[in-house]
């Protein structure tokens, strides 16, 4: 007991009930669940299917009509190109530029006329070698591709470029590489991963080796998309 500052009133101090005595105890389960909770998020078991994911990501990518894309060879190059970015539409629209030899190239893409600028001298026309918007072809490009993927196997959730996404497995058709280069017999599907999207399942990124013709050792192509949506103006060099 202990006198209180009123004249006549003792004061008897307060005796811990049990339930107070176990608060720490109860907080300290919370965290351990919290934690718990946490890891199971990134449990394979615990995330949607990989061959759904494939699917929607297809269906997503199909509704995409622009994007903002950044191509990465890694291995065996030869005199192909190392990398390339730029921005794309469907409708056949593109401004950006490729790595060859340790030289950027500008291009331009436009009604069917393909732009470059060598590093000496101005702007050259011609057809295109290669048509970079190709990749959001509904029927040829990511769409297709990712909705005819086989074996899909989802791996973690993982973040890209500060956005959620899981990282999927799969075997891919081969049309994408073929339209950038032969490839060496005995590879009619081609291993992949690929990183969805949590929220509206389009595809962010994508990593796949493969064997070009006449090569010693693989090439990793590694691409990586955004900028989804956003208007590409292209307009013809003077």
């Amino acid at each position: 007991m202990a006198r209180s500052k009123i004249p006549g009133v003792v004061y008897r101090r307060p005796v811990p009930t049990r339930s107070v005595r176990r608060l720490p105890a109860a907080v300290l389960l919370l965290a351990v669940a919290l934690l718990a909770a946490c890891k199971s998020s990134s449990n394979p078991a615990s995330l949607p299917q990989g061959a759904q994911l494939l699917q929607q990501s297809g269906q997503a990518m199909a509704d995409v009509n622009s994007a903002h894309v950044d191509l990465k060879f890694d291995g065996y190059i030869s005199s192909y190109i190392k990398s390339a970015q730029g921005d794309i539409s469907r409708d056949g629209k593109a401004n950006g530029s490729f790595s060859l030899g340790g030289t950027e190239f500008p291009f331009r893409l436009l009604n069917g006329k393909f732009y470059l600028k060598g590093p000496t001298g101005g702007w050259v026309s011609s057809a295109p070698p290669y048509d970079p918007t190709a990749l959001l072809n509904q029927t040829t490009g990511l769409p297709s591709i990712l909705a005819n993927a086989t074996a899909g196997q989802t791996q973690a959730s993982e973040s890209v470029g500060g956005v959620d996404a899981c990282r999927v497995s799969a075997s891919i058709p081969t049309e994408l590489i073929k339209s950038l280069t032969d490839l060496a017999s005995g590879q009619d599907t081609l291993k992949a991963t690929v990183w969805i999207a949590s929220n509206g399942s389009r595809l962010l990124k994508f990593r796949t080796p493969y064997r070009a013709k006449d090569a010693t050792q693989d090439t990793v192509l590694t691409g990586n998309l955004t900028n989804f949506g956003v208007a590409v103006n292209v307009t013809p060099p003077v």
